[in-house]
C-alpha cells in the first residue's frame, strides 16, 4: 500500500505516483510483461530469503533484486536492476513511502528462449466418481504449481464435449529441466500416491514446442 507521501524515482506524491507507475506497465512494455522477484514469488526463494532482503541495518528498508521480461518486435528481451523500497507504519498499517535504485535498469538484453517442453495426458473414467476425485487432487497439486514452480507457464484441465468421463491435463515448462524438478516436488509425489485410488484410463504424450512454427500470445 503506497504511503500519501510516497517518493518513487523522484516523483511525490500518491497523486503523481500511481498515474506514472500505471503508465509505466501498461504503455512502456506493450507485449507480454512479467515483472520478477521475490517479492512477487515468481522466482525461487532460497531458504533464509526474507532476511537477505535487509541489506542494511535498516529494518524498514529492503532490497531486492529484479527482471522485466517482454517482448517487442519478435524478440525476447529482459531488463535488469535492483531496487529498494522504505516503509513507514502509520496506525496499525505499514505503508510503502519511498522507492529507490540500486542498481539502475540497462539497456535491454535480448534473451533466447527456451524450448518449452510439453505434456498432454489423456484421461477416461469409468465414472463420475472416480473423475471428481481426480480433479479434486489435480486441483490441489495446480494450486502447490502456481505457488511454488515459476518456470511452469500452463498447468489446465479441459472438458471433453462429447464425453464428460474424458479429460485432458496440459501441462507446459520453460524447458525439461524444469518438468523434471517439478516430479521431484513433494506436491507431485503426494499426487502420484492419491492416484493409487483412482481407476482410469491415461494417455500421456511429450512434447518440445517449436520456435519456428507458430506463435505464442
Amino acid at each position: 500500500m503506497y504511503h500519501q507521501d510516497v517518493d518513487m524515482f523522484g516523483l511525490v506524491g500518491k497523486d503523481d505516483v500511481v498515474p506514472a507507475v500505471d503508465d509505466f506497465f501498461l504503455n512502456s512494455y506493450p507485449e507480454a510483461l512479467r515483472f520478477e522477484s521475490v517479492l512477487n514469488g515468481n522466482v525461487d526463494r532460497p531458504a533464509g530469503w526474507e532476511d537477505a532482503l535487509f541489506k542494511d541495518a535498516n529494518d524498514t528498508k529492503v532490497t531486492f533484486d529484479f527482471a522485466r521480461y517482454w517482448r517487442k518486435d519478435g524478440k525476447n528481451l529482459v531488463m535488469r536492476g535492483a531496487e529498494s523500497v522504505e516503509f513507514e507504519q502509520v496506525g496499525d498499517t505499514w505503508y510503502a513511502k519511498r522507492f529507490a535504485y540500486v542498481t539502475k535498469p540497462g539497456e535491454p538484453e535480448e534473451v533466447a528462449q527456451s524450448s518449452i517442453y510439453t505434456l498432454t495426458v489423456h484421461v477416461t473414467f469409468p465414472d463420475a466418481s472416480n473423475r471428481d476425485k481426480w480433479v479434486a487432487e489435480v486441483s490441489k497439486l495446480a494450486q502447490s504449481v502456481q505457488r511454488e514452480e515459476p518456470l511452469c507457464l500452463t498447468f489446465s484441465v479441459a472438458h471433453d464435449e462429447q464425453d464428460p468421463l474424458k479429460l485432458l491435463l496440459l501441462e507446459r515448462y520453460t524447458n525439461k529441466a524444469a518438468f523434471d524438478a517439478h516430479k521431484q516436488t513433494e506436491a507431485f509425489k503426494k499426487f502420484v500416491q492419491a492416484l493409487s485410488g483412482i481407476e482410469r484410463q491415461v494417455s500421456a504424450s511429450y512434447f518440445t514446442e517449436s520456435s519456428a512454427v507458430g506463435f505464442s500470445r
